[in-house]
């Protein structure tokens, strides 16, 4: 299977986090290594779909069907370790139809994870608002003092 999976020219091997405990054994790890293949095992179905769409590939399910036309392209794909957690970045992504970024938001604790998260979702919410509408009424109370300005100056 190793052998078949370098004869395609694949370079990254992204594979889905299985019920079973270990879907890849061992010593095919060790055998991809050596050759220069980087495996990034136990993603999420959630995490997976979200990959496949961001980089425009197609997700194989069979060592059959592994097809170069069915792989995606990027300059650099680099694991980073960030605290406890490690980050798959890929730059330079190639047919990509849209663009995607990745934000990491990294907290002391939990509540101001919570929080910051929030606020995040909060401000890509008006950014799409501004993007579908095209207008912005100002918040704290400065279009009730607008109203009262005038309504003073008509008075």
């Amino acid at each position: 299977i190793c052998r078949k999976i370098k004869a395609t020219k694949c370079n990254v091997l992204l594979v889905q986090k299985s019920i079973i405990k270990e879907s890849i054994c061992s010593l095919a790890l060790q055998i991809l290594a050596e050759m220069q293949i980087m495996v990034i095992k136990d993603i999420e179905r959630d995490d997976l779909e979200f990959i496949v769409n961001s980089l425009n590939c197609v997700p194989i399910a069979d060592i059959e069907s592994m097809k170069h036309e069915n792989f995606a392209f990027a300059d650099c794909v680099e694991e980073r370790l960030y605290g406890q957690e490690k980050i798959i970045i890929f730059k330079g992504v190639k047919n990509v139809s849209c663009k995607t970024a990745t934000v990491v938001i990294r907290s002391s604790n939990t509540l101001l994870l919570k929080e910051a998260e929030r606020s995040f979702y909060d401000a890509l919410c008006v950014i799409r608002s501004i993007i579908r509408r095209r207008y912005l009424v100002a918040g704290g109370g400065s279009s009730e003092n607008e109203i009262s300005f005038n309504l003073r100056q008509f008075s």
